[in-house]
């Protein structure tokens, strides 16, 4: 393995037979270190040109806030995917669930298409980067429930090391879920009893007609409530709509 540059912020080596970019984080607890670091790597990747990269984000704590995701998203992953790169990209993760939830996100949300997975041992990421290791299927979770002090739980998830990646991702979108449905359960509770009715029919997919018949109103009166409904959650389109279909069972 080749040495290629340690700054203040990352250190950086290259398995030159698989053209692997190994990257670790010295420090990185604030966003001028996250940035800082970025774009260290940023220079150094267009000097080596790598086939894959691999990310050592154990001793990273920092929680990548959402426009430096966007700007991490733009300035690292969509430049290089206009430039030709269409290898993996494989992060080993450490104990800050906050930062790899993040970093989760960045991806699943990001718009270049890079393919990405979380891996807890050097030796699988390089295995999987290197073609070397079938996926293995995933087994169920052993799942605990632990009561804790103050009416709150705690509840932990014993998972095999090949299931991780869908994990991280299966938390992130939970997480996700759970506090757009907090912040969002006022608006919501600002539906009529009418409303409500109209709008589990909208996110089952149902036409005006079919909601017309199905609750022996007309037509106009679904148009009605439809944007009364729209202007109540401050959606803008269907798609924005959709994500209060966590409040009804669908």
């Amino acid at each position: 393995m080749e040495h290629v540059a340690t700054t203040g912020i990352i250190s950086v080596n290259l398995y030159e037979k698989s053209r692997i970019l190994s990257t670790s984080w010295n420090t990185c607890e604030t966003a001028e270190e996250y940035i800082t670091g970025i774009k260290d790597f940023h220079s150094l990747y267009w000097q080596v040109k790598p086939r894959h990269t691999l990310w050592h984000n154990q001793n990273c704590g920092f929680d990548i806030p959402p426009d430096l995701q966007a700007w991490t998203d733009v300035f690292l992953n969509v430049s290089a995917i206009k430039a030709g790169f269409d290898g993996k990209v494989a992060i080993l993760v450490g104990d800050n669930m906050l930062h790899l939830l993040s970093l989760a996100n960045l991806f699943e949300e990001g718009t270049a298409n890079v393919t990405s997975r979380f891996f807890r041992h050097t030796e699988e990421a390089l295995a999987w980067l290197e073609k070397k290791s079938p996926l293995q299927p995933i087994a169920p979770p052993s799942i605990k429930v632990k009561s804790l002090e103050d009416g709150r739980s705690e509840i932990s998830l014993e998972i095999n090391s090949e299931a991780l990646n869908e994990y991280i991702f299966l938390l992130n979108r939970l997480l996700k879920s759970s506090i757009f449905k907090m912040s969002h359960a006022e608006q919501f509770a600002k539906l009529s009893a009418r409303e409500k009715e109209v709008f589990q029919l909208i996110v089952r997919g149902c036409t005006n007609p079919v909601i017309a018949k199905s609750l022996f109103i007309s037509i106009d009166t679904v148009k009605t409530h439809r944007k009364n409904i729209m202007q109540k959650l401050r959606c803008r389109n269907v798609q924005e709509l959709l994500q209060y279909a966590i409040f009804v069972q669908v």
